[in-house]
This record gives C-alpha cells, sequence and structure tokens, in this order.
C-alpha cells in the first residue's frame, strides 16, 4: 500500500500531477482524485491510447481540470510506466459544460474493496439564500459497512437528531443535502442505522452560500476525512 503522505489537506488542495486532455469540447472539464490503494503510482488512460489523460499519480492526489470530449470514453488505470491495468476499463460519457471527478478507490488485489472508478459530478445549483451544501463521498474501507451522516451544533445530541443523508456504502456519493446556515456544526459519521459509535467527526463553520464535499477515507489504521470546497 502507498504511503499516506503526512498533509493530506495539502495533497487534495493543491493540483497534483497530470494533464488534461486536448479533446474538443472546452466546456466539459474532468479532474482525477487518487485513492487508490496500489503498489505504485498510476496513469488514467483514455480510449486506449496512451495518451494519458493525468499520469504518474500518487496516493491522496487531486488534479486540476482538463478540457475533456463529452462522446463516450473509455477510462483505465495503469502501474505507473506500464501497460499493468490496475482498474478494468469503464466507459463514462460526460455532460456539456459539466465539471466530473474520477475518483479512483479500492484496494488492488482485493476482492472485497476491488479497485474502481466512480464519476462524481461537480456541478450543482447555488444553495438558496442563507443555505449551504454539504455531500459524503465515502472511500472508507473500515467503517464495516455503510454510514449514515448527522450536522449538528456543538452541544446538539444525536441521539435525539435525524441523519441529513442515510446509508452511504463504500465508493458511494450521496446527494447533496441543503441546510440553513446556522453558526458552528460538527459533522458525525456513524453506522448506518446506528447512533453509535461515531466513526470521524469534524468542526466546522459553514458560510451563505458554502458547497462542501466530505471526502470519508483511511488514514492506516484509522479512519480520516477532509473537507472539500466544489
Amino acid at each position: 500500500m502507498r504511503a499516506l503522505p503526512a498533509l493530506i489537506v495539502s495533497a487534495l488542495l493543491l493540483s497534483g500531477c497530470g494533464g488534461g486532455s486536448t479533446t474538443s469540447n472546452q466546456n466539459t472539464s474532468v479532474r482525477v482524485l487518487d485513492e487508490l490503494h496500489t503498489s505504485g503510482n498510476v496513469g488514467v488512460d483514455v480510449n486506449g491510447d496512451f495518451n494519458f489523460f493525468a499520469n504518474d499519480l500518487g496516493f491522496d492526489t487531486l488534479t486540476s481540470y482538463g478540457a475533456a470530449s463529452n462522446n463516450l470514453q473509455q477510462v483505465v488505470v495503469v502501474q505507473h510506466g506500464t501497460s499493468t491495468v490496475v482498474v478494468p476499463a469503464q466507459t463514462f460519457q460526460f455532460a456539456q459544460n459539466t465539471k466530473t471527478t474520477l475518483l479512483l478507490t479500492g484496494t488492488e488485489g482485493n476482492g472485497s474493496f476491488p479497485p474502481t472508478i466512480v464519476a462524481v459530478s461537480d456541478d450543482t445549483a447555488a444553495p438558496s439564500a442563507n443555505d449551504w451544501k454539504l455531500r459524503l463521498i465515502q472511500t472508507s474501507q473500515l467503517t464495516g459497512g455503510a454510514v449514515d451522516v448527522y450536522v449538528l451544533p456543538p452541544a446538539g445530541n444525536i441521539n435525539t437528531a435525524s441523519p441529513v443523508r442515510s446509508n452511504i456504502d463504500f465508493a458511494q456519493v450521496s446527494s447533496f443535502v441543503e441546510m440553513t446556515v446556522n453558526g458552528a456544526q460538527v459533522i458525525k459519521i456513524v453506522p448506518a442505522g446506528q447512533k453509535a459509535p461515531i466513526l470521524f467527526s469534524i468542526n466546522l463553520t459553514p458560510a451563505t452560500g458554502d458547497i462542501r464535499t466530505l471526502l470519508l477515507k483511511d488514514s492506516g489504521a484509522n479512519i480520516a476525512g477532509v473537507l472539500l470546497t466544489n
């Protein structure tokens, strides 16, 4: 398994290695987020021509957006510098005038969490006045199954609250939930249908108009999370 960088937030918020394709539609943009547990760096090949959309990606890397075609695209992940397939080919079609993140996740050689590519739409309408939005990308293998998402004030009681999103399993992405801005909040992740244990929690103070994505992931033997801004 590739080592996790010490500065997870920096790795995710800064552009990593990789480049955009040279296809025709400049209004369709794609980037790659590498959360794939493999023995080395990888390349993302589009349509089998080895004109890599992104190359030499290390674990926890988020590339910048690159222009992409809205034709059908066959995407395969290979070991860097080789033609050895890490993630078998999957076919995607990116809608015109959209932004998409290709999430690489799973573990090489693990039948329970096989390597896969998940297309995550980054397009979302602005929230209503005085609101903010949140969604979850679930890439943690340590949760033991699907999870629920709670958003509470710091002194809030999870036992009397309802989840804002429920039953999000590995390699799934929840829909956005829109909430009223109301000062400091705590996002808590628990096993689906339960109130405890708290698998992960993170504090934030959302502002009006914020659109946030919580990436739930594994950091060694621990469950971790990073808040991304759309």
